[in-house]
């Protein structure tokens, strides 16, 4: 992937652009002219390639990833997906995926049996994928003085994420998993129990807490 190194710093929010137009599919735009450089099909494709496999891409829903990553297009009236060689799919081409999955007190099964059911659909990107899952809320938790019922009631909300995120370990992809009141804190999401995680929320509140 001869072009990898060009889009290391790419990110791109499937849930905002895939409806509109990149300016340029470059971190690094200034050093290429994109019209020229792309004139070229066998270096559209080497492009589209390394676009996909380096760029992160961010989602809430990634049961709709792949029809977005058909729609998003390039300056010059290009589409990656276009440009891709025969038989390449570009939901198949992705390598780092950023997913933000909600965090509520309190127990929904139907709010997370749909979530699981999202999370299913990224076995069928390839087993070299990496993701990443952003715990967002609840509401203004990083505000909060948590005591150890706050680190209980946010274990048993995200306490149902762990047997997907053991699934997905045991079919060869990388996962993490982080708060996003603080993103020097990874849950491994290996505890057996409620108990043992709720350890494992305290203390990294009470890590987070000191910085």
């Amino acid at each position: 992937m001869i072009y990898g190194y060009i889009f290391e710093d790419s990110y791109v929010d499937l849930d905002k652009d895939a409806e509109r137009e990149h300016p340029s599919p470059f971190s690094c735009s200034h050093l290429l002219q994109f019209k020229i450089f792309t004139a070229d099909a066998a270096v559209r494709e080497e492009l589209a390639e390394a676009w996909y496999r380096a760029s992160v891409f961010w989602s809430t829903d990634p049961w709709n990833m792949a029809s977005s990553l058909y729609q998003i297009g390039w300056s010059a009236g290009l589409k990656p997906a276009d440009s891709l060689r025969n038989g390449l799919w570009p939901f198949h081409e992705i390598r780092n995926v950023v997913v933000t999955i909600p965090v509520q007190f309190g127990s929904d099964v139907a709010k997370e049996t749909l979530v699981l059911g999202k999370l299913h659909c990224l076995s069928l990107l390839k087993k070299s994928t990496t993701f990443w899952f952003i715990l967002e809320g609840p509401g203004n938790f990083a505000c909060l003085e948590k005591d150890h019922s706050d680190a209980e009631n946010y274990a048993k909300s995200i306490w149902y994420l762990s047997s997907e995120v053991r699934r997905l370990r045991r079919d060869g992809f990388k996962v993490f998993v982080t708060p996003d009141w603080s993103r020097t804190v990874l849950f491994g999401m290996e505890e057996t129990t409620v108990e043992e995680l709720t350890e494992k929320v305290q203390q990294a509140i009470e890590e987070s807490s000191t910085y």
